[in-house]
């Protein structure tokens, strides 16, 4: 009779396989949202987050991704729903290219997953947020960062204006959803004019 959030990274929605050893992703065995007042029930994908920000050995920078930001506003959802009965917005799956024990997400033409909770970081891209990296099994777990090429980027939003204005809509679009919180704006905010400062500098 409890509500329940569940909360997942992309890279344990695919899992993975290494030589013999198979890591079975959580897409195989993936259940619909509920709202039954014995089966409350809502299912959170963060397409582009990993199990673990970054692992020592593992090819790459590791992965900025803001994953405890989701996990804050779904705790938040949680609460809300258990103490106030206020039921949380749902969210679509992760597409996925390969559908069986071991998934793999489909991706849009940045190389991002598609699909998920709606999120500014792959709505509005700036990089390629790869869920495992290399090599060997432990580093399957580890996120891996690509900024996308001057190419792209220019190609895509101009310049860093109009790619921070397309963020903060989508932003504040994830908050009205209730993915994210108004209380992580500005952090989240901060953080992101950093980075787009400096992937846009590469431009002309």
């Amino acid at each position: 009779g409890v509500p329940v959030i569940e909360i997942q990274p992309q890279s344990d929605v695919d899992g993975f396989s290494f030589e013999d050893f198979v890591n079975p992703g959580s897409a195989s065995v993936r259940r619909e949202d509920s709202d039954e007042s014995e089966d409350r029930f809502r299912l959170y994908k963060i397409a582009g987050a990993p199990h673990a920000a970054k692992i020592v050995g593992c090819d790459g920078n590791g992965s900025s991704f803001p994953m405890s930001a989701f996990v804050r506003a779904a705790l938040r959802n949680l609460f809300r729903w258990a103490e106030d009965d206020v039921a949380p917005s749902r969210a679509p799956r992760i597409a996925l290219s390969v559908d069986d024990v071991v998934a793999e997400a489909a991706v849009d033409r940045f190389g991002n997953a598609i699909g998920g909770v709606a999120s500014p970081f792959l709505d509005v891209p700036i990089a390629r947020y790869e869920a495992h990296s290399t090599p060997g099994p432990l580093c399957k777990l580890a996120g891996r960062e690509v900024a996308l090429p001057y190419e792209v980027l220019s190609g895509r939003y101009a310049d860093v204006q109009t790619y921070l204005a397309e963020f903060t809509i989508s932003l504040d679009a994830a908050i009205n959803a209730g993915f994210l919180l108004a209380d992580d704006r500005a952090a989240l905010l901060k953080a992101q004019t950093a980075k787009a400062h400096a992937a846009f500098a590469q431009i002309g």
